[in-house]
């Protein structure tokens, strides 16, 4: 059960003891976001973290059908029964911005912030994709996504980091589909601030042998469109601070 901090009167110092409630409870409520949060209206509480005197929520959710049925497979290309909500990720273009998750604020104070984004993949099952020489399958492309903080795209904050220990395990997925989260934790100093998820396709033909001429080199017949990113939300916790954690 969550109970809300009573407001600080005014000219009152805030009760460090009450920040730190305040944090444990904004996390447990932000560990609820899965990789099912993706739905709509998923992450019911949201109204008891606004509601709090230390903690400042902001969210964006698009809700995207993929027009699955029994009897019909995703709909991810434009025609009857694509939902335009839909965004389809480009390949080997870097990364696109998925601008309407995007979220901008200005603080006054260095702030501790979490934020989770949760969204649903999927892409049509085809071979090939021109890859001549090579055997047909449906895995020569992957999905990367990040998310862009400020301009910077940290690492861990998404499935596309090479790894120190030379594993190519996190440079993207191949799989068809996924539904997954990302989450970050970090400070921010005080200022304007935007965090956006970037999204991109790329080769994953000789990643494990770490020849990076060769897999730089597009597709001459490229999975592009019908590779969407469909329901998604983002979420930002904002904690402010007086000074920053290592000060």
């Amino acid at each position: 059960m969550y109970f809300l901090p009573k407001a600080p009167q005014p000219g009152m110092v805030a009760d460090p003891d009450a920040l730190a409630r305040d944090f444990v409870e904004a996390k447990k409520v932000a560990g609820s976001a899965t990789q099912y949060q993706w739905q709509e209206n998923t992450f019911k509480a949201r109204s008891k973290l606004q509601a709090g005197t230390h903690v400042k929520v902001m969210y964006a959710e698009t809700n995207a059908t993929l027009g699955v049925t029994n009897s019909r497979a995703p709909v991810l290309i434009s025609g009857s029964g694509y939902d335009s909500d839909n965004f389809q990720v480009p390949y080997n273009m870097s990364l696109a911005k998925i601008d309407d998750m995007a979220l901008t604020w200005t603080s006054k104070y260095p702030e501790l912030v979490k934020i989770i984004f949760s969204f649903q993949y999927c892409r049509l099952k085809r071979t090939g994709f021109g890859s001549s020489g090579l055997i047909a399958t449906h895995d020569i492309v992957r999905f990367i996504i990040k998310l862009d903080i400020d301009g910077y795209q940290p690492e861990g904050a998404g499935c596309y980091k090479l790894s120190n220990d030379g594993s190519v395990r996190g440079t993207g997925f191949a799989g068809r589909s996924m539904a997954s989260c990302i989450t970050y934790v970090g400070m921010l100093p005080a200022g304007n601030h935007k965090v956006v998820p970037v999204v991109g396709q790329a080769d994953s033909r000789g990643l494990n042998l770490f020849n990076n001429e060769y897999i730089s080199k597009p597709l001459a017949i490229p999975p592009a469109p019908g590779v969407v990113v469909g329901n998604r939300t983002m979420s930002i916790l904002r904690f402010a601070r007086g000074k920053m954690l290592e000060s």
